[in-house]
């Protein structure tokens, strides 16, 4: 990875470049674009941006998943200083459309599939331009009868209608050659992506990041990869639209690895992907290891596998110990790894070491990474950093909640996640603050609590524990577990008391569940998390 010290992100790109030229930076669907060709389309896209009008400071809605043309994107924008605006691809239209007034974005980027979708909605596109891309863009046997199927799946209507939309092609074809121009250089502390985010909050919220927030997160000294070489290869299964898929992406190439772009995967898909692509490093969050409980008669050999990074969600102690017992029986050579952070940081706070006597301890995140200090205040963890965190845009009130003045002066990030710090310095989650259920004797319960003692039944598979309300006191509420079970428990009135019994014996009274319901599987939301909401409401 580049020592340099200019901040853009382009320059560490084209610094590895001229160093591996030829060496595959992306293969996607069986085509590898090398260094330079990426590079060269980075080049090209950048051209493009700057022949319709767009330069430093304007902001850019895109909308796509993890393919070269979003990453062409994200980097070309860099180049000429603008800003991209990460979009989830499940929005509807309705909402990214609010998005998209509330940054002003000049142009938006979206996806072939979503056009019927556009073309119903009765609301206004304030952009200049929608770029409208396929999965198809960069692989050119297949582009050719893509643009056939338009003309009889609909979506050719929606350009002949608004002018507005022209395809990826169009736009890259607006003009001939490569951007030359000497690449914008970026100041530490300003505003260089935009990225979504809801939290538990369900409204979401605008995160804005500085090109040293991001390039913090990529710090060469990251403890995150095992036995790192040049010649590796880490499996983007991540969506570019949210931050760790991003980041997963910049810190590949940054590193002259290969990147094994995955556009959308689900967590029935993982495995085979695993399997196929043989990977070195893979970035993941806890839903996807869902296979550990099922296949258990994989014998593929992991011993390819050098680093298994898991964030983005509560690992249980114990579904951690299923994923490592499960894949060193089959020559993996490490422990998972798992990661802290949040988008408002540009991810990782920290993350834990290898082979840490403390591994299995439940909440166990290891210490803080570079450039931050964490404390605790009210038993809620308190984030400082020497960077500058930029909060949400267009959102102060959001952002004074997030970032708080303390009394001396000091500045801290409330991350809203309740927990503590040991003797070493060790970070310990307990729990969401927002996910805390206190009942009517004012006894605190955090779910997962209940949550690590439920997975320590052999029959169960997965859980999540979401507060009712309480029948006999109308201002508290009373922890509920929801339970999904192994396939081979059939018998769920046996199974029901059996886990009571389990509550019963390694619970204290204020944690046991007031009810238990089984489900067959655990709602997610868009970022692979579970949906506590949906539970709620159900």
């Amino acid at each position: 990875m580049s020592t340099t010290s200019t901040y853009s992100l382009y320059e560490i790109l084209k610094e590895t470049s001229a160093k591996v030229p030829e060496k595959i930076a992306i293969t996607y669907f069986g085509i590898n674009l090398t260094y330079k060709a990426l590079l060269d389309r980075i080049d090209e896209i950048a051209a493009a941006f700057r022949s319709h009008g767009i330069g430093q400071g304007d902001i850019v809605a895109v909308s796509l998943p993890t393919m070269p043309e979003s990453i062409g994107c994200f980097y070309a924008l860099h180049k000429i200083g603008a800003i991209p605006c990460m979009i989830d691809v499940r929005y509807t239209p309705e909402q990214i459309c609010e998005i998209v007034d509330r940054t002003q974005a000049k142009m938006l980027f979206v996806m072939g599939f979503s056009c019927k979708s556009w073309a119903k909605t009765k609301v206004n596109i304030n952009v200049e331009k929608v770029v409208v891309c396929s999965g198809s863009d960069s692989i050119p046997a297949v582009s050719f009868w893509y643009g056939i199927g338009e003309w009889f799946n609909g979506r050719k209507k929606v350009f002949l209608k608004n002018k507005k939309f022209c395809h990826w092609k169009d736009f890259i074809n607006t003009v001939q050659g490569k951007d030359e121009t000497q690449p914008y250089l970026w100041k530490p502390d300003e505003m260089a992506a935009l990225f979504q985010t809801s939290g538990t909050t369900g409204t979401v919220k605008s995160v804005m990041l500085s090109i040293e927030n991001i390039l913090h997160s990529v710090l060469p000294e990251s403890p995150i990869f095992n036995d790192l070489k040049s010649e590796d290869s880490t499996i983007c299964f991540l969506p570019i639209f949210a931050f760790f898929g991003t980041n997963a992406i910049i810190m590949t190439l940054n590193y002259g690895m290969r990147a094994i772009v995955i556009p959308i995967a689900t967590k029935e898909e993982f495995l085979k992907l695993l399997i196929k692509h043989k990977p070195q490093h893979v970035f993941s969050v806890p839903a996807y290891w869902d296979f550990v409980n099922h296949d258990e008669d994989i014998v593929e050999d992991f011993s390819y596998l050098k680093t298994v990074f898991i964030a983005g969600d509560i690992l249980n102690t114990t579904f951690e110990k299923r994923i490592n017992d499960y894949l060193q029986q089959r020559n993996y050579h490490y422990v998972v790894t798992k990661g802290y952070g949040m988008t408002e940081t540009a991810g990782g706070i920290s993350c834990t070491p290898q082979h840490s006597p403390k591994q299995y301890e439940q909440g166990f995140l290891g210490k803080p990474l570079k450039c931050f200090e964490v404390k605790t205040f009210d038993d809620e963890i308190c984030i400082h950093s020497e960077m500058k965190l930029l909060g949400y845009y267009k959102n102060e009130e959001a952002t004074r909640q997030l970032i708080q003045t303390h009394p001396d002066g000091s500045q801290w990030l409330h991350t809203g996640d309740m927990g503590y710090i040991d003797e070493e310095g060790n970070i310990f989650l307990i729990g969401r603050k927002k996910r805390m259920i206190v009942r009517h004797d004012g006894s605190k319960v955090f779910p997962i609590e209940i949550e690590t003692c439920l997975m320590e039944h052999p029959s169960v598979k997965a859980c999540a524990v979401v507060p009712v309300q309480d029948p006999d006191h109308s201002e508290s509420k009373l922890p509920k577990a929801f339970v999904v079970l192994k396939d081979d428990c059939q018998n769920n009135c046996f199974t029901l008391e059996n886990l009571k019994t389990h509550c019963k014996t390694h619970l204290p009274e204020h944690l046991m569940p007031a009810a238990i319901e089984f489900i067959d599987e655990l709602p997610m939301n868009n970022n692979g998390k579970v949906d506590y909401q949906k539970l709620i409401k159900n």
